[in-house]
């Protein structure tokens, strides 16, 4: 993982410490779920692995992700959800989701979409 024990422990201290609005929650959630998700991938060798990992990384944190799977599009591009991220702290504004490919979305409660991660290219 980039940021490390050390780095991720930070992140987790100021996530909880500090007052955050929902859209710095979401964009500090969305890294945090790019990173498991890079993580995961990386560990997943063949489709037996890949599942079974899938589901570990749901019982890594379960009061927040769940599996799912959910088709939606972005910009006129189809995209494929496996994991989906609730957090309170969201206030009922939208939800995270993570493709097999590592992207993270916000989808927001009117089911507009927003690439989060990777960080999109500015034009």
């Amino acid at each position: 993982m980039i940021l490390g024990l050390g780095g991720a422990a930070t992140l987790f201290l100021l996530d909880q410490i500090l007052p955050y609005g929902a859209t710095h929650i979401r964009d500090i959630s969305a890294v945090h779920l790019r990173g498991r998700l890079g993580a995961w991938k990386k560990s997943s060798n063949d489709e037996a692995e890949f599942e079974a990992g899938l589901a570990e990384l749901v019982g890594s944190d379960p009061r927040h992700l769940s599996l799912t799977s959910m088709d939606f599009t972005n910009r006129g591009q189809r995209f494929h959800a496996a994991i989906r991220s609730d957090d309170p702290r969201f206030e009922a504004k939208g939800f995270l989701v993570g493709t097999t490919n590592c992207d993270v979305f916000w989808i927001s409660r009117d089911g507009a979409t927003e690439l989060l991660w990777p960080k999109p290219k500015a034009h």
